[in-house]
């Protein structure tokens, strides 16, 4: 049983009887990503009045992107819209699960660094490699905008403006290289997450470091 003190009212909470559950929404991102560049293709080969589909044609590789990437990538992140992912902090471990199952498992004592960020990275498997490797940081000027558009417009539509913060999501590492990106939608859960973390490590979420990374993308292997 922890205690937190706040406006000189003491707080206690049993993580492991009410633990904080928080669902998970990072795979939106990516489908958003992919309806985006399924719209960008269609307007280019079937709207562009200007008939630059042929030009397109030669230096780029949009139809073989629409049916090589795009299309098997939002089938497979509609699919795990269906099946409903979630964070659970209890006492001694911060868990992602899918369906019961447990995908990834950090112990709150070999925790080593809680940050912020705005990225949706969230798992190894998005580390790209080779010409993936390649292609994302050659997409980085576009995906990034495109991500940090798609976080606004879902944190307004779930939360509300009031709760919508540009570094959204708190990341946490330990030492094995597991890490769980944490992105709370609604300002209860923001404070939930800053009691918990202030309960475990001593740490006030609002004053940790800032993570950016940009060498990740939605091409390599999923998980």
């Amino acid at each position: 049983m922890e205690e937190f003190k706040n406006d000189n009212q003491s707080l206690q909470r049993d993580y492991d009887k009410e633990p904080i559950v928080i669902e998970d929404y990072n795979y939106i991102f990516e489908a958003m990503f992919y309806i985006l560049s399924i719209f960008i293709v269609i307007y280019y080969y079937f709207i562009n009045p200007h008939n630059a589909q042929n030009e397109l044609s030669r230096k780029f590789f949009f139809m073989h992107a629409i049916f090589i990437i795009i299309i098997p990538g939002l089938l497979y992140y509609l699919k795990l819209a269906k099946s409903k992912r979630k964070i659970i902090l209890n006492n001694n471990f911060i868990i992602l699960k899918e369906n019961e199952e447990i995908l990834i498992q950090v112990d709150i004592k070999k925790i080593i660094k809680i940050n912020k960020t705005f990225n949706d990275y969230y798992s190894k498997t998005q580390e790209t490699e080779g010409v993936w490797a390649l292609f994302s940081y050659c997409l980085t000027l576009v995906i990034i905008p495109i991500l940090i558009i798609n976080k606004f417009i879902f944190h307004v539509f779930k939360g509300g403006l009031k709760s919508y913060n540009f570094y959204d999501s708190i990341i946490v590492f330990d030492n094995e290289e597991n890490f769980i990106n944490i992105m709370p939608i609604l300002s209860e859960e923001h404070e939930s997450l800053r009691k918990y973390f202030l309960y475990k490590q001593n740490i006030d979420i609002k004053e940790v470091d800032k993570f950016i990374k940009i060498e990740y993308g939605y091409y390599g292997g999923r998980k």
